[in-house]
């Protein structure tokens, strides 16, 4: 009876793992406060709290409104959709004084799960170049992602028809850099980002590369699409550790019971 028990203890517990989905944070699902450069968002039932925090630093006063009006930066909204008609992006629009990496925005996103997350993926729209009317390179480097004081890992980049990966994917070197210029709203600027290792923050430096006519660009930006993750779950080992505590546990008080009955009734 009781390896039975013991059997579907561990079922139930596999069956949990096998039921983990993934999770999607939506740019058209919650609204970042105009300006603000960090902000939390508690948007899976699943998991109490705070589910993820992204935020912006480094040379911040950099950052600028790329049209007159309301759309300020950063922001959600819809001026550089990578091609997904009707969705937001997290707009950073930026005007660096000095180019090749001497000013840069960092991007931070953190993730409150207990055990991380895993399979992260999102794209990086709009990451292009332009040296004619305009003199920018778009460049995504210095990626870092790490779970607690674990060693750091490193995303696959996927390009697109207006940029190109350098270095090597998977490693420290990995970078991504505009090659030739993009509609704000095409999908030829877009990166994608995947990463299958157990993280609970990844980050990245947005900068200028080296223009060729002037060492100040103008005015450029990127945006941040959709964040699809899945919640990190414990080895099934510690998961079959703990069913054999909770069964030793469920033991050990039916035998006290056992012999307490057996005492009332011989006396």
């Amino acid at each position: 009876m009781r390896s039975i028990s013991f059997l579907l203890i561990v079922a139930g517990l596999l069956g949990f793992l096998n039921k983990v989905q993934a999770v999607t944070f939506d740019w058209d699902m919650v609204d970042w406060g105009t300006g603000n450069l960090t902000q939390s968002f508690d948007f899976d039932p699943s998991n109490p709290g705070n589910d993820i925090t992204i935020t912006i630093s480094g040379d911040t006063g950099t950052i600028k409104s790329p049209h007159s009006g309301s759309n300020f930066s950063p922001d959600d909204n819809e001026l550089a959709t990578g091609g997904f008609a009707g969705e937001e992006t997290l707009l950073l629009s930026v005007d660096f004084t000095q180019d090749n990496g001497n000013q840069s925005l960092i991007v931070t996103i953190q993730f409150h799960y207990v055990y991380g997350v895993d399979n992260t993926s999102f794209i990086l729209t709009d990451v292009d170049r332009n040296t004619t009317s305009q003199n920018f390179i778009d460049v995504i480097s210095d990626w870092d992602a790490s779970y607690g004081a674990g060693p750091s890992f490193y995303p696959t980049l996927t390009p697109s028809a207006s940029n190109f990966i350098g270095g090597t994917n998977g490693t420290s070197t990995v970078f991504a850099e505009g090659s030739s210029s993009n509609p704000d709203n095409a999908s030829g600027g877009n990166v994608t980002v995947s990463l299958t290792n157990s993280i609970d923050q990844i980050s990245f430096i947005y900068t200028s590369g080296n223009v060729p006519s002037s060492s100040n660009p103008t005015s450029q930006s990127i945006g941040l699409h959709d964040i699809t993750f899945t919640p990190a779950v414990p080895e099934p080992s510690t998961w079959i550790t703990g069913g054999l505590l909770l069964l030793w546990v469920l033991y050990s008080q039916f035998r006290r019971r056992n012999r307490l009955a057996c005492c009332l009734k011989n006396k």
